[in-house]
């Protein structure tokens, strides 16, 4: 069971890109919201997920 848990198992790294990926999007639609700011959100959502793919790392929030 402690292995299932681990950062280092598959499992675990997909859930923590999908969490992180939910992150992303709503902070993009909290900050599309007034529509001036929806190209500048919507960059700014492509370099950061441009740059984590690049990086491999998806997630620059650390979880503790």
């Amino acid at each position: 069971m402690n292995r299932l848990l681990t950062p280092d198992n598959p499992v675990m790294q997909f859930i923590t890109k999908l969490a992180c990926t939910a992150y992303l999007n709503l902070l993009w639609f909290i900050c599309c919201i007034p529509i001036v700011t929806a190209g500048a959100s919507t960059t700014a959502l492509y370099y950061v997920t441009q740059t984590s793919h690049l990086n491999k790392c998806l997630c620059t929030l650390k979880i503790q």
